[in-house]
């Protein structure tokens, strides 16, 4: 797997057509019988994702993107697709999201990044589960995701669904997505405008430079 061999990861750029396959995102919440578990794989070409699914085995539902196609709601009962689209807001106060500290320096400079994150934003948590984390910011449960390690199983399939629905991402430098690149970080926000405010208001004292937009 990619995961024991990250050699495999320079596939992603090859310019070959690669599936990119998580069967069980939330894997400790899955052997401790926490129901915050999903599947998700992803065509990636060239470093970009084409094609994902996230699927939720408990609700039998998914969240699909084809590139250029939008972000679907489906399930397996047959009923109508539904498409969807974040709710776009910029007010950090109103917005609720996930936080992965995990690669931030040391202890003292997470804890002060957490009572940060607690006076500008309306909550954030952290579901130990990335497919599931990206359900809930797309179909506008919650609004954001920050992480420090961008592993691609992780994020490639989420990256293309919010996109698909009107989302934004981009690695902490404002540069696009990469996921052959393992610790640029990654914001997912309702729009670049969103992004700019959560990079430059709540990550900018751990950060070598602002964003420009």
């Amino acid at each position: 797997t990619a995961s024991k061999n990250p050699k495999t990861i320079d596939l992603l750029s090859s310019g070959s057509l690669v599936w990119v396959v998580d069967p069980i995102d939330g894997t400790k919440n899955f052997t401790r019988g926490n129901n915050l578990f999903c599947s998700m794989v992803c065509l990636v070409k060239s470093s970009l994702p084409i094609l994902a699914v996230i699927f939720d085995p408990l609700t039998e539902t998914y969240l699909a993107a084809e590139e250029g196609s939008g972000a679907w709601l489906h399930n397996t009962k047959g009923l109508s697709a539904k498409k969807l689209r974040v709710q776009e807001t910029n007010d950090l106060s109103q917005m609720s999201g996930f936080l992965s500290l995990g690669g931030f320096k040391d202890r003292p400079t997470r804890d002060k990044m957490r009572i940060s994150a607690n006076k500008l934003f309306k909550s954030y948590d952290n579901l130990g589960c990335s497919g599931h984390e990206y359900i809930q910011i797309i179909t506008n449960t919650r609004h954001f995701t920050i992480n420090y390690r961008t592993f691609p199983w992780d994020h490639l399939p989420g990256s293309l669904i919010h996109s698909e629905a009107g989302g934004y991402q981009a690695s902490f430098d404002g540069t696009k997505y990469d996921p052959t690149k393992l610790t640029k970080g990654l914001i997912s926000a309702p729009s670049e405008l969103a992004w700019a405010h959560i990079r430059d208001i709540f990550l900018s004292d751990y950060l070598p430079t602002k964003s420009k937009i």
